[in-house]
């Protein structure tokens, strides 16, 4: 923090600025909390009513990267509006690299979860043999893909 203060102009640390931007990520950590409590919640209630296993499942696998990505973006979008990091531009690289990241984590998850979930439910019902060939290969080989899709981003 000492490093912080130093490389940044002094005379701003005590000007209006830092006091908007400070307010909003607070705006941004209480939409995230929002985000957590209140619409998850919705959702997961509202799809247990109506039996949606893929719904559930959907909304388990967003709850913590989406909450994660919302405070990442937050904090990029507050480092850059402040100019505090223009020093430091390995810390902008790095909230990007995690945004990447946990983008590329998410879709993964929504891949290998939801998309193989639902169509080993659609497989059950068909009579079909490539349904049996096909589901295992979309379950190994996608995640591979995503991964190295997102590696090259967050590079």
């Amino acid at each position: 923090m000492l490093t912080l203060l130093q490389i940044s102009n002094s005379s701003a640390i005590y000007s209006f600025p830092w006091l908007e931007q400070g307010g909003l990520l607070a705006i941004a950590i209480a939409l995230g909390f929002f985000l957590y409590f209140v619409v998850f919640s919705t959702l997961k209630s509202f799809f247990r009513r109506s039996s949606n296993e893929i719904g559930i499942l959907t909304v388990n696998i967003l709850q913590t990267p989406l909450l994660i990505l919302v405070v990442i973006i937050a904090l990029k979008v507050l480092t850059y509006s402040l100019g505090v990091l223009e020093n430091l531009p390995f810390i902008q690289r790095l909230l990007t690299a995690g945004i990447v990241a946990v983008i590329t984590y998410l879709i993964d998850r929504l891949f290998t979860q939801v998309i193989a979930y639902s169509l080993s439910k659609y497989a059950e019902k068909t009579e079909a043999d490539w349904d049996d060939v096909l589901i295992p290969l979309i379950k190994n080989t996608l995640p591979i893909l995503v991964y190295l899709i997102g590696g090259f981003l967050f590079l």
